[in-house]
């Protein structure tokens, strides 16, 4: 992909435009060129995981995918929604994820793809919003809807990556007992704006907005003091990572986590955690996550708006 891109003539709709157009060249041409001639050996540990993702859907014509989107509070001001400010667009992750769905819709349509997809938010949990559906070009409007209401699901007290891919696990999971063709190749495409942080709910107010109840990867450190909080998000991370926990889980299973962080207000070291999760190292801690780390597990890019945010996805995709 070019380091820069001339915006086209015509404002936002036009770039919206533009982009749906590469995002959905850039899915094409990556089913088109990735996918190993028959009986050739399994790819290279540097292929990436979106080239892998796009050959196996060619391989099997058909492919599941889990617009997983973070809805915590610290995405009013790392990405927060125009509207509050009387200008036009939405979110980047909103936007981004219905360029995607835009893209992902196209290609089913001119590569013979079978592709279902489902839309969950999380913060403190894992939320279902639109359940698993073919997409097409009649389902689009419906799913593209629901995305959009992300521009308002800002009111988490918590970024539980834990709670996030624990229970896509086993949504994935469920779908490749299903039977279904697309289960054979599978992705998460996750949006956050930030690290695993888990809320403090030290005050009688807090508590009886959130509640404070102990997460199964900290059992008896309920969430009312630094202290347990603290310990609660370390014994997260390291649930996360541990030999057999969430992460191996889905790479056991052939899920591709493809992430995208938004930056925003972030700090140098947020990301880590996720760069981890997704590629099963990052440059800093943790500097490994699980046990499975070839072929690739997966992808993580990093970016700062909406056309940033393009450009990584078709890096991942294409």
């Amino acid at each position: 992909m070019p380091a820069t891109t001339r915006r086209p003539q015509g404002g936002r709709a036009a770039t919206v435009l533009t982009a749906t157009a590469l995002t959905a060249s850039a899915l094409t041409v990556g089913l088109a060129a990735s996918a190993p001639p028959a009986g050739a050996a399994d790819p290279p540990a540097t292929v990436s995981a979106g080239a892998g993702f796009a050959a196996c859907m060619k391989t099997q014509h058909a492919g599941d995918v889990l617009l997983l989107l973070d809805q915590s509070q610290s995405l009013r001001t790392s990405d927060p929604d125009p509207a509050v400010q009387q200008r036009p667009g939405l979110p980047a992750r909103v936007e981004g994820s219905n360029l995607l769905l835009q893209g992902l819709a196209d290609l089913s349509a001119i590569a013979s793809v079978k592709l279902n997809v489902a839309v969950s938010g999380f913060d403190s949990t894992y939320q279902k919003v639109a359940d698993w559906q073919p997409l097409t070009a009649d389902s689009l409007p419906a799913l593209s809807k629901q995305v959009t209401s992300f521009r308002s699901r800002t009111g988490g007290p918590d970024t539980d990556y834990d709670a996030a891919l624990e229970q896509a696990h086993d949504d994935l999971a469920a779908r490749a007992g299903t039977g279904d063709s697309g289960a054979a190749c599978q992705a998460i495409v996750m949006f956050t704006d930030g690290a695993f942080s888990l809320l403090n709910r030290n005050t009688a107010e807090l508590r009886q907005k959130y509640p404070s109840t102990p997460r199964p990867y900290a059992p008896n450190k309920p969430l009312t003091s630094q202290d347990n909080v603290d310990s609660a998000q370390k014994a997260g991370r390291d649930d996360l990572c541990r030999t057999g926990g969430p992460a191996d889980a889905l790479r056991t299973n052939g899920v591709k986590l493809l992430a995208f962080a938004l930056q925003g207000t972030s700090q140098p070291g947020d990301f880590n955690l996720l760069q981890a999760l997704a590629t099963g190292t990052s440059p800093g801690d943790p500097s490994s996550c699980g046990s499975i780390t070839s072929p690739l597990p997966g992808d993580f890019r990093l970016a700062g708006n909406v056309d940033n945010l393009l450009f990584a996805m078709n890096a991942v995709l294409a």
